[in-house]
Formats: C-alpha cells, structure tokens, sequence
C-alpha cells in the first residue's frame, strides 16, 4: 500500500513538473513583445536597438526603433501615426506599409510620402531601394482602393 501510494506521489509530482514546465515555456512565448531588433542578416537588415541608424534592404535610415509608436505582437512596428496616414515597417517582408486613411488619395499620398522620407532621414533614390507600399481602405478612396501602390516617384 506504501509502495502504491509512494507511486501515485511521485507520478502526480512528475506530471505537475512537466505541466509547470510547459505553462512556463508558454508564458514566456506569449508574454514577449516581439521586437524587430536583431543584429543583421544576410538579407542586409541590421537593427540594432538604440543605435541612431538603421539598415534595411542596403539602405541607411534613421532607427525607428527609437520612436516607435506601436510595436505589435508580429514584430510590426508603427513609426507615423498621423490623422491622415500611418507608416508601419513589417520585418518578416523587409516591407513598409503607408496607409491613406483620408481624401484626396493623391494630396494624402504626397503628404504621407513627404513625411516618410523625413522621418526615416531618406532621400528619394534610397526610398526607391526600399519595399513600400500604399494601400487605401475603399470606404475612403473607392477608386484608389485594392492597389498596392509604389512611392509616386519610384513609378
């Protein structure tokens, strides 16, 4: 009977172990913030946290790392948060994303662009060397919506 019952502790001990073991492991993927902050790669990414610039894709750029408004749970980070446009870097596509939230499309999209290369510390050639892309919700610009535009002045 004390042999059973020394069995049925060390079972019952055994199981919370790899339960707490598991809970732990679970917690600890979910409770990180992803970040987009790694060294570099072969893709010619480097992001390093805290440094005042930033390679993406071979192109130098201010970090916005260091200003970032909203970092989500996929390593997206959210840099410009304007009434009329936002601008998120998606580090799994080495892609930004512009989105008009606003009409005219094309005066918003000038503004946005404006603000991209300002922010970023960009000059139009480099920009051009970058994945960015300009969407529009269609309750908004009709017309425009279902594109994934370029820079205007990288057409």
């Amino acid at each position: 009977m004390k042999k059973k019952l020394a069995k049925i502790t060390i079972g019952v001990i055994v199981l919370f172990g790899i339960v707490l073991g598991y809970l732990s492991s679970q917690t600890s993927k979910t409770g990180e913030t992803p970040t987009t902050e790694r060294a570099g790669d072969e893709t010619g990414t480097s992001l390093l946290p805290g440094a005042d610039k930033i390679t993406i894709s071979g192109v130098e750029m201010n970090n916005f790392n260091n200003f970032a408004i909203y970092k989500g749970k996929i390593g997206d980070t959210r840099f410009i948060d304007e009434k009329d446009f936002k601008a998120t870097y998606f580090p799994q596509d080495e892609a930004f994303l512009i989105n008009i939230m606003a009409s005219p499309f094309d005066i918003v999209r000038a503004e946005a662009e404006l603000k991209f290369l300002s922010v970023l510390s960009l000059d139009k050639e480099g920009a051009c060397k970058l994945a960015v892309y300009i969407t529009t919700p269609r309750t908004l610009n009709p017309n425009e919506a279902g594109t994934n535009y370029r820079l205007s002045f990288c057409e």
